[in-house]
């Protein structure tokens, strides 16, 4: 004679069910913006907070032309599946990360809110992409977004 089930094992039983579609959903992207100025100055401007950017960071920046990189912001974010976040990363600066899946994302560098730069790749983790404007004064400044998950 087969015994039949509880309430508790149907209970257990339907929480398990419940669950399944939430363990299939694809995983939001994590991200790590870092808004940099660029200069060939050897200290950021007077009275300015600004600290150099990490080794990690520079050593895959090196081929750009400054001598010095100044972290002004960092922000972490994430970006749902399919989804488009706009990230505010200054009073002049935001920018749009689009998951078009596969570890594929569309960034958008917006500026005064005009845009600056698109950019449209795979990013792993790990990796970065680095959207960028000029400054005044042969300077720069860089919206270097890594992928952090």
């Amino acid at each position: 004679m087969i015994p039949k089930p509880t309430v508790a094992a149907w209970l257990a039983f339907l929480l398990l069910l419940g669950g399944a579609p939430l363990s299939a959903r694809a995983a939001d992207l994590k991200f790590q913006i870092q808004l940099v100025w660029a200069t060939d100055d050897a200290k950021p401007p007077t009275g300015k907070d600004y600290k150099p950017v990490e080794p990690a960071i520079r050593r895959q920046i090196k081929a750009l032309k400054w001598k010095n990189y100044f972290e002004v912001r960092r922000i972490d974010f994430s970006v749902a599946p399919g989804a488009t976040k706009r990230v505010p990363i200054s009073e002049k600066c935001e920018l749009d990360v689009k998951d078009l899946g596969k570890s594929n994302v569309e960034v958008v560098l917006f500026g005064k809110g005009k845009e600056v730069a698109r950019v449209k790749q795979a990013l792993h983790k790990g990796e970065i992409i680095v959207p960028g404007g000029d400054a005044p004064n042969e300077t720069a400044w860089l919206a270097i977004l890594q992928r952090v998950e």
